[in-house]
């Protein structure tokens, strides 16, 4: 389960999803979360195993409402995209919508997991032609990998989108929409991340530098040097920051593209926000930040996946938890 909290004046929140009432599990599987694991590479840390898959994607054809309410849980979370195209999601999607339908059915809530820049570009590219231009570029119009694999030799099987690409957020928004439409309560938002140099980003960080240091600067390259410590490998921090001495002469270039990662998510998510309460406005809206307070400006529920320890925040009122590792690393992990 999960601490939250209704992130600060709570306008707009049901009852049940403030503070001291919501009591939510969640559970990563069904087909989408298995083509996930597959292409993730994350099959060969069950040893393979057959029973291991039919396992995870067969575990949405129970009743998760039932199971959960048995914990003690008022709510849940399922997935809903993985980063799969939405032809292909679809069944997946099927699915999900029978499981909604218990949680209502018995009084309960259910919120969905969306991954907010993950692409598996070979089935999306070839599905979604057009989405090749939406993926983020490297300083040399390479693709971004998403950073949480240790790909070695192998094929890297996920990219990541970008979150200033007004196509990629357009196409979310149909995410939003069937997902609204099936019944969420609202959304849980991963793989906030950001690392992009293509034509939209660069011409956006001029116009953020120019407005910030009072001269539109270019999207400095990353410095061969950089290196974050071995702890923040799993961290988001791999794919935002760019990690770099204060006294480098480029620092104060550098952090500014920092900042301006951060912002673009928030920017992102602000408006996906504002679209889904536009259809729903009781909606729940919280995503994995990071330990970033500028990612999570935009969530009106908070919920952590950090090895940080739990604490209060009494500035925003906010009770933090660590309870979202424990949750990846038994359903991601194993």
């Amino acid at each position: 389960m999960a601490f939250t909290n209704d992130g600060g004046n709570g306008v707009g929140l049901p009852d049940w999803a403030k503070v001291h009432n919501l009591r939510i599990l969640f559970d990563y599987a069904g087909p989408g979360e298995l083509g996930k694991a597959i292409m993730g590479y994350r099959w060969r840390f069950q040893d393979y195993s057959l029973a291991w898959l039919y396992e995870k994607v067969t575990d949405y054809d129970a009743n998760k409402a039932e199971q959960m309410a048995a914990c003690g849980a008022n709510a849940g979370c399922l997935v809903w995209s993985t980063g799969f195209s939405m032809q292909n999601e679809q069944y997946h999607w099927d699915i999900v919508r029978k499981r909604i339908a218990e949680f209502h059915e018995r009084g309960m809530h259910i919120i969905v997991y969306v991954s907010l820049t993950n692409c598996f570009w070979q089935e999306m590219f070839q599905t979604v032609p057009e989405s090749q231009q939406w993926r983020q570029q490297g300083p040399d119009g390479e693709p971004v990998p998403y950073g949480g694999i240790h790909y070695g030799d192998r094929l890297v099987t996920r990219y990541l989108m970008c979150v200033n690409n007004p196509d990629w957020r357009a196409y979310q928004k149909r995410r939003i929409a069937a997902a609204l439409e099936a019944g969420a309560d609202g959304f849980f938002w991963d793989n906030n991340f950001s690392k992009c140099h293509c034509p939209i980003c660069q011409e956006k960080f001029r116009q953020f530098t120019q407005q910030r240091l009072g001269a539109a600067c270019d999207l400095p390259r990353p410095l061969k040097t950089e290196r974050p410590s071995d702890q923040d490998l799993r961290s988001a921090r791999e794919v935002v920051f760019d990690w770099i001495p204060l006294s480098h002469p480029q620092a104060g270039a550098h952090l500014a593209k920092n900042l301006f990662r951060y912002l673009s998510i928030l920017d992102i998510l602000q408006e996906l926000k504002e679209y889904a309460l536009s259809i729903r406005p009781d909606a729940i809206w919280c995503n994995n930040g990071h330990l970033c307070q500028d990612i999570y400006n935009s969530a009106n529920v908070m919920l952590s996946e950090d090895l940080d320890r739990p604490y209060y925040d009494p500035d925003k009122g906010v009770l933090r938890t660590n309870a979202g590792v424990l949750r990846y690393l038994y359903d991601e992990c194993g």
